[in-house]
């Protein structure tokens, strides 16, 4: 049977005190389970309870004589002689595009009494969630199908607060594993890079941010053309000198002249008091009538107006002056 075997590649490695594998898949993307695990590295795990150090490596099949993966008897244990780890195996060398070897050749080297067919006989491990796919039982036609293994869509299992189920998320050939996978090489964890599909996320982003710019925009917009309308309308805007108030202007008091500036004729003042007209007493020189002087004859003035001139001036005469 050991013919069959192209490569041994399964051995335990004490040094590194965790499940690894520098296996790299560059097919069957399908595989992966929802933590970003390559059907290798969940095959490393499965693989380290029957361990005394958990440790458990999977070597690569590239640059080796090729596939199938296979194991000596002596490393026979309730780990590895079951089909869950067939078929985890068996999708590890396709991924790496070797062959995958059948259901007999595994199980050669394995006890009767340690087969076991559809399912993984001990507790899962921690830190790792196997596929559903892997619980399929192809030991009836002996070759694994990796159509079909594909098409599997139940939940995962996992040993997170004890034997739990998961929805699975399988990864696509042109989509991105969910997480980052890690794969051990020569001893040191290196992250692989992932591709994230954040194209659409990024889009939407994007177009929610353009949307609410141009929305601020239009409201100011409107807000901008409502007030110069608002001011356009409004008279006092446009015809500024409407409301102007021009200051009050002196008013002219007739009465009361200004100072520096002759006062007017008063106008209905009192007459000045004239003596009293006596008749003719030839006793009384009072009552003779009086000679104009240069033979000119001057009336009185019964009435006489009595300018108030300004300080220094001397009021016009209330008689003509001849």
């Amino acid at each position: 049977m050991l013919n069959y075997i192209a490569a041994i590649a399964l051995f335990v490695a004490p040094a590194i005190a965790a499940p690894w594998t520098n296996a790299t898949c560059v097919d069957q993307r399908w595989s992966f389970n929802s933590q970003a695990q390559s059907p290798c590295l969940v095959g490393a795990y499965l693989a380290t309870p029957c361990t005394t150090d958990d440790t458990f490596g999977i070597y690569s099949l590239q640059g080796t004589s090729g596939g199938p993966y296979g194991f000596a008897a002596s490393a026979a244990n309730n780990c590895l002689c079951n089909s869950v780890m067939w078929n985890l195996l068996s999708a590890c060398a396709l991924c790496q595009r070797e062959p995958s070897g059948t259901w007999g050749q595994w199980v050669a080297s394995c006890p009767t009494n340690m087969i076991n067919a559809g399912k993984y006989p001990i507790p899962l491990p921690a830190g790792v969630s196997v596929p559903s796919w892997a619980y399929y039982d192809f030991t009836t036609a002996g070759v694994f199908n990796a159509a079909v293994a594909s098409q599997q869509t139940g939940l995962e299992s996992s040993a997170v607060s004890g034997a739990t189920s998961t929805p699975i998320a399988v990864p696509s050939l042109t989509g991105a594993p969910s997480a980052t996978p890690t794969e051990i090489i020569g001893g040191t964890s290196t992250p692989k890079p992932v591709k994230t599909q954040s194209g659409s996320n990024t889009g939407a982003i994007i177009g929610g941010v353009v949307g609410g710019v141009l929305g601020i925009g239009l409201i100011a917009l409107i807000a901008f053309v409502l007030t110069r309308k608002r001011k356009a309308e409004d008279p006092a805007a446009k015809y500024p000198e409407a409301n102007h108030k021009p200051p009050m202007a002196a008013q002219f008091n007739p009465v009361t002249p200004m100072t520096g500036q002759p006062s007017p004729y008063q106008f209905g003042a009192q007459p000045m008091s004239t003596p009293e007209h006596k008749p003719y007493d030839p006793s009384d020189p009072s009552t003779f009538p009086i000679t104009p002087t240069n033979g000119h004859y001057a009336e009185s003035i019964p009435y006489s107006y009595q300018p108030q001139g300004a300080p220094g001036q001397h009021p016009y005469p209330s008689t003509p002056q001849v």
